[in-house]
């Protein structure tokens, strides 16, 4: 065999294994991802009674949210009308605030078009954001612990809202509702004439257990409400002072709830007040307004109750105080007041958020209490 045919038919083998190797049309057209169907429109209720079934069942099997993304929308292969979207996000979608703030968030998939909503919509977006539910108390009952063994011990979730604030009185102004807490602790000193026989210790014991155990819960559940927060707030917009606005409301609602994660919306209500304090689009008016509510914010105090213990007899509770670091307040002060000089004129309507007004057909919160209302129960159960 000559050197040239040697070549030639190494270079057909080369050619008839390259061949080979190349996939047919029929190959590719059968490996190729079909195309996605188009989303299926849908109806408002119809998502929230899918995500509510979802809740029921995965809380009952597990304790946890059932979707770690807000993704339903592209799970589903869902879409749904913006109107219908801007409707669910300004109404009440449940009467546990955390799981109205998981179907609400969940909505978000569906990639609300803001720009298509007015200001009055907008606030109204804002005003019904979901608060914080409140951090657990215990409740020692000590003649109905000397009856039964398995009584006299419950927790407490008091309803962080503008209507009922423990321990708070409610002051209502500018658009914005902001609370003046009573220095204080519930259930301090309690008495032993049970008229019966109570092992002390062994209630002390169960309660701080239970206690940690809700507190753990409660992480979880209201961590359905904070990234709701996160995520309308980074699809709002930045001018005019809606996202420090909504920073603020958010902070005061988690310190209202006693909830330790107030430290972290902090740092972020002390970031967006650098970065956009003197944004030339805030008006004057609502600068001032701005630095209103700070000056209320500095003022709030809550106890929260960090375990109960025995003293001489007496079951007592240890606290700590939530409140605004006073280093903090001077920045944020700062950064808005060096906007003054520099603003243009006011817009037609400005961002003026509530943190909790109820709807006028709620039969279950009034919307102007008595600033010494009894507190109303908060549902913080997840349905079984």
């Amino acid at each position: 065999m000559t050197r040239h045919t040697m070549i030639t038919v190494a270079a057909s083998l080369a050619f008839a294994v390259a061949l080979a190797a190349t996939p047919t049309r029929a190959q590719v057209r059968a490996a190729a991802p079909a195309p996605q169907a188009a989303p299926r429109v849908v109806s408002l209720a119809g998502v929230i009674a899918k995500l509510n079934t979802e809740i029921r069942a995965e809380w009952k099997k597990t304790g946890h949210w059932p979707r770690t993304q807000s993704n339903i929308a592209t799970d589903m292969n869902w879409a749904l009308p913006n109107d219908q979207i801007i409707q669910g996000l300004t109404r009440k979608l449940s009467n546990n605030q955390a799981i109205d703030a998981y179907i609400k968030w969940q909505l978000l998939s569906f990639g609300p078009d803001f720009a298509q909503a007015d200001q009055e919509t907008l606030n109204r977006i804002l005003a019904m954001i979901p608060d914080t539910i409140q951090q657990p108390e215990p409740k020692i009952d000590l003649k109905q612990a000397a009856r039964s063994n398995a009584g006299g011990l419950s927790m407490s979730f008091g309803a962080s809202n503008v209507s009922a604030l423990r321990d708070t009185t409610p002051v209502v102004g500018d658009g914005v509702a902001l609370q003046k807490p009573h220095v204080g602790v519930i259930n301090q000193g309690t008495s032993l004439d049970t008229g019966g026989t109570v092992d002390l210790d062994a209630l002390v014991v169960t309660a701080n257990m239970r206690l940690d155990n809700a507190r753990a819960s409660l992480r979880d559940i209201n961590e359905a409400v904070f990234v709701y927060r996160r995520d309308l707030r980074e699809r709002f917009p930045v001018e005019g002072g809606w996202q420090i606005a909504m920073l603020i409301h958010d902070v005061s609602d988690r310190i209202a709830a006693g909830d330790p994660t107030f430290v972290d919306a902090t740092k972020a209500l002390v970031a967006a007040a650098e970065a956009h304090g003197k944004d030339p689009t805030i008006s004057t008016g609502y600068r001032r307004k701005l630095l209103g509510w700070i000056d209320e914010l500095e003022k709030y105090r809550r106890p929260v109750v960090d375990k109960v213990y025995l003293d001489n007899g007496r079951i007592m509770q240890a606290n700590h105080v939530v409140a605004m670091d006073q280093r903090d307040i001077k920045i944020i002060r700062e950064a808005l007041q060096s906007g003054f000089g520099a603003t243009t004129p006011a817009p037609a309507a400005e961002p003026a958020p509530a943190p909790t007004p109820v709807p006028a057909a709620s039969p279950e919160q009034p919307a102007t209490p008595a600033a010494d209302a009894a507190p109303a129960k908060s549902d913080t159960r997840i349905p079984r």
